[in-house]
């Protein structure tokens, strides 16, 4: 069948789940537009441009947003943390770089190091197949592709100050410059972080992914496609949150 018809159904599923977290929160809110936020923010997820195009293509990011967003739901919402980590372990190998959200949400103390044992058995049950049957090409795949793949043709139409860049000097950004950068990012961002609010981990990792893809040879449209949701759920969460608050100030 269609491979496309699985990536509607995570969306409309992720929408669902966008809208029951919402939903959870209407009581602590008495305005009437708030009760038009909750239905217009998962059309918004649903409608944006960038979604309709990533599935008329094919691409599985909207998969793992939606595995992000059921991470969220059973971990936050439902409580079921085991169930909770093996969803984030499976969203990890669906598309590696989800693993840049873990340093956040540790920073956080949202989670405990220990709590991600299921995702490290998850991601080891499911990687360790394609390890054993070809070690090097795994590795590549998984890890060195972007950075050490001399990019052809079209993949010089990539979104990224890398494309600008050869187009100026005929030459990559040196990777010398790319891994620090990134790094600083990432330690900034850690810095800054506000602790104990959940949102400020999806915007700060969204923000790392946002500049790594601003760097990288390779970075298509679904890869700020899935930067782009992790801010939509920072928005939902903050919602969450914020009627937590008016809650216990109501008590």
């Amino acid at each position: 069948g269609d491979p496309r018809s699985s990536i509607a159904i995570a969306e409309l599923t992720s929408a669902l789940i966008i809208f029951n977290i919402l939903n959870k929160s209407k009581g602590m809110f008495h305005n009437h537009n708030f009760k038009n936020i909750i239905e217009l923010l998962p059309l918004i997820f649903l409608f944006q441009p960038k979604a309709l195009y990533i599935l008329a293509y094919g691409w599985i990011d909207p998969v793992l947003v939606f595995s992000l967003i059921l991470f969220v739901y059973l971990f936050f919402f439902i409580k079921e943390k085991i169930l909770a980590f093996f969803v984030l372990g499976v969203a990890i190998c669906i598309k590696q770089y989800s693993i840049f959200l873990i340093p956040f949400l540790l920073r956080n103390k949202i989670i405990k190091l220990k709590d991600l044992l299921v995702s490290f058995v998850t991601i080891l049950v499911l990687v360790l197949p394609f390890l054993i049957w070809n070690p090097k090409d795994f590795i590549f795949d998984l890890a060195l592709y972007q950075y050490l793949t001399k990019p052809q043709g079209f993949f010089y139409v990539s979104v990224s100050f890398n494309t600008l860049w050869h187009e100026l000097t005929n030459h990559d950004i040196p990777l010398q410059v790319v891994i620090p950068i990134s790094i600083l990012i990432l330690f900034y961002l850690l810095k800054i972080q506000k602790r104990s609010a959940l949102n400020s981990t999806f915007i700060a990792a969204s923000t790392l992914l946002l500049s790594i893809f601003l760097l990288s040879k390779i970075a298509f449209v679904h890869y700020y496609y899935f930067s782009a949701s992790l801010i939509l759920l920072s928005i939902v969460v903050l919602i969450h949150e914020t009627s937590k608050v008016r809650g216990k100030l109501l008590t």
